[in-house]
């Protein structure tokens, strides 16, 4: 990962080689320099108040969850990031390493399986193991009735008549912990809502 090492005012202390690498600057056309050098002009002024944000209340995290971040190399040229953010207590006053990955690759891989996912001839949910939809398909749009939008982050439960939530509940559960490929609901009719009931 690339590392950068901010003072309280926003100033670059320390950068590694990754640094150098991934954005196209020397070290020395970074150090001095407020970290917002790599940031998109559009978000500048907002990262200064969430920089100092994070100095009343330092603490281990990671940078704008639920949000797609991006930086931009010294060419101009934006790219998306994750960023996790660890206090470093030193003798001149606190300093925050920011730990910088990029994530090109893992979005163009993401957008690729969106993609197959969407291409596939039947509705298809991603739910993770505490039941919420993190993911589905044109196709389930389609037969639901429901934008993405709707549904990302609902629980499954939504698309499944009242009288069978419960026990639903439980089977995912019992799944849950022993995942494998098989046919659900056999020798039962199985049923499901849409939208408009």
């Amino acid at each position: 990962d690339a590392m950068v090492i901010v003072n309280a005012v926003g100033k670059i202390e320390l950068v590694n080689q990754q640094v150098e690498n991934l954005f196209g600057y020397k070290r020395e056309e970074l150090i001095g320099h407020e970290v917002e050098i790599l940031i998109p002009p559009d978000v500048r002024e907002r990262h200064v108040h969430h920089r100092s944000g994070f100095f009343k209340e330092a603490g281990v995290r990671p940078m704008g969850v639920g949000i797609e971040l991006r930086a931009i190399k010294k060419d101009q040229s934006s790219f998306p990031v994750e960023i996790s953010l660890s206090p470093i207590t030193t003798s001149e006053g606190l300093l925050v390493c920011a730990s910088i990955r990029d994530i090109t690759d893992r979005k163009k891989a993401e957008k690729k399986f969106r993609s197959l996912l969407d291409a596939a001839p039947d509705a298809t949910i991603i739910v993770n193991d505490k039941g919420r939809i993190e993911m589905i398909n044109d196709q389930t749009e389609n037969l639901f009735g429901y934008q993405r939008d709707e549904l990302v982050g609902k629980p499954v439960e939504l698309l499944i008549p009242e009288n069978v939530r419960m026990r639903h509940g439980e089977h995912r559960a019992g799944y849950m912990r022993s995942p494998k490929v098989r046919t659900m609901g056999a020798g039962i009719e199985l049923k499901a809502i849409t939208k408009i009931g």
